[in-house]
């Protein structure tokens, strides 16, 4: 099968929504990285048409596309989706031929830190007539993000009611999301990105967190945004990434495009100022907005958003899609960053994601644990892993411990051991064990200093009691 090159140099669109004004910078730190991006869908031999649209990565203030190229078993075009300038790929077949259909993008990115100046700032300003004119869509409502109606106008008379500033409008909307929301992943309906569904179960992902900022930030008549992309962690040299990251930005008048990231402030509450305003250089940004029509090949309804690769074979959904990314950082030169080969923390904690989400699907949704104290199996829903309490214990042996959530509400706090020597071939190692129930340990660790090793101990009766 012949493979279709597309080789590109800098990708810069530059329009107005993207770029204009920019706005200022305390500091101007920077980093460069790999960013690779594979995509293969094995449609039903004579099943078609097949469409396949993967997205593109594209350069703004925060981040540059120095190259990138893209490499596809199947001919394809670059394609705009009009509304919002996003880039992607479109493949197209006819009928599948019974082969895999690969697509690869290659890219090299140069991100900058990004943090607001905020004493150079003058925020008595208003819109411009033409300033407002040229992003008015970003004050619209989209299918999952009302900007009226009872749900919004109750939350927002509540937040500084009678206060026309715009960033003080928006610094008590970002406090109120980061306020009011919790960040789990538990049951159905949350990363929909849905603000009616914020405001009821007042929980969610990042998407959750954002779609409610720009309902309440928008139905005050301030323009904003939806941005998704990847995390690219700071502190790893290598690493795959293995789900999106999503924030927000609000327009200042006279200032432009301000960045904010309420789920990362909520999850890092040290951080809550910086993410008002300012990103570290820790993502790779690929689309903005929501409701995304791609156009001819796309039967389907538009895309609530688009980050992961979109397929349809014969005008229907297909989900059968593998994608595989992963980053690597450069030094200035563009040359990789040397590692000793060993996994990273982050690492070990994206491969228990993994293992939780892979577990999960083969057992009807649950991950199940037998707890041997009570002599009962546990239908589980992974919370978040403890990446500040990630350990290397010694050569191939790495010690996790992660929250998950029962059907009831319970909060179980399950240590988990892996080995290994290397990213591809970390294994999860029995047992398994709960540690906590909602809060309550039923064992410690401590170590001891002439075995040089952690030991694990019962809590006291008193402590039991309690």
């Amino acid at each position: 099968m012949p493979v279709f090159r597309h080789l590109m140099g800098i990708c810069a669109v530059a329009t107005t929504c993207l770029f204009a004004p920019a706005a200022q910078s305390k500091e101007a730190t920077e980093r460069t990285f790999s960013f690779v991006y594979k995509v293969e869908v094995n449609a039903p031999l004579g099943q078609g048409p097949v469409d396949i649209f993967v997205p593109i990565a594209q350069s703004d203030r925060h981040q540059t596309i120095v190259d990138y190229s893209i490499e596809s078993t199947i001919p394809g075009t670059e394609k705009i989706e009009h509304v919002h300038g996003n880039r992607f790929w479109h493949g197209h077949l006819d009928t599948a031929d019974g082969e895999p259909a690969r697509v690869a993008i290659s890219y090299t990115v140069l991100r900058r830190k990004f943090e607001m100046d905020w004493d150079s700032v003058d925020s008595s300003r208003s819109y411009a007539d033409q300033e407002i004119a040229d992003i008015a869509h970003y004050l619209e409502a989209s299918r999952r993000v009302p900007v009226s109606g009872d749900l919004v106008e109750n939350i927002v008379a509540d937040i500084a009611p009678g206060e026309t500033d715009v960033l003080t409008i928006a610094k008590a909307t970002y406090d109120y999301v980061i306020d009011e929301m919790e960040y789990k992943k538990i049951g159905k309906g949350w990363g929909n990105g849905d603000t009616s569904w914020a405001c009821s179960a007042k929980y969610g992902n990042c998407t959750d967190f954002h779609s409610l900022f720009n309902s309440l930030i928008r139905a005050r008549g301030i323009p904003s945004r939806f941005e998704i992309g990847f995390l690219v962690h700071e502190d790893l040299s290598r690493g795959s990434v293995g789900g999106y990251h999503c924030w927000a930005e609000f327009y200042l008048p006279g200032e432009g495009w301000i960045p904010i990231d309420a789920a990362a402030a909520k999850n890092q509450p040290d951080k809550r100022d910086l993410y008002f305003g300012g990103h570290p250089a820790d993502r790779m940004m690929m689309t903005i907005g929501r409701d995304l029509d791609l156009g001819e090949g796309h039967a389907l309804k538009p895309l609530n958003y688009f980050v992961f690769p979109h397929v349809e074979v014969g005008g229907e959904l297909y989900e059968e899609v593998k994608t595989h990314l992963a980053y690597k950082s450069l030094t200035a030169d563009g040359v990789e960053v040397p590692d000793n080969g060993e996994p990273t923390l982050e690492e070990v904690a994206q491969v228990i994601e993994a293992y939780v989400a892979r577990d999960s699907k083969l057992k009807g949704g649950y991950f199940l644990v037998y707890d041997e104290q009570e002599d009962l199996s546990l239908r589980l829903h992974l919370d978040k892993v403890h990446r500040q309490r990630l350990s290397k214990i010694k050569d191939g042996l790495y010690f996790v411990c992660a929250d998950f959530m029962a059907l009831d509400g319970t909060v179980y706090d399950l240590d988990f051991w892996m080995r290994g020597t290397n990213v591809d071939d970390l294994i999860v190692s029995d047992p398994i064990e709960v540690h906590k129930i909602d809060g309550k340990r039923r064992y410690y660790w401590s170590f001891n200093k002439s075995s040089n090793l952690w030991e694990q101990k019962p809590v006291s009766a008193k402590e039991k009691s309690l």
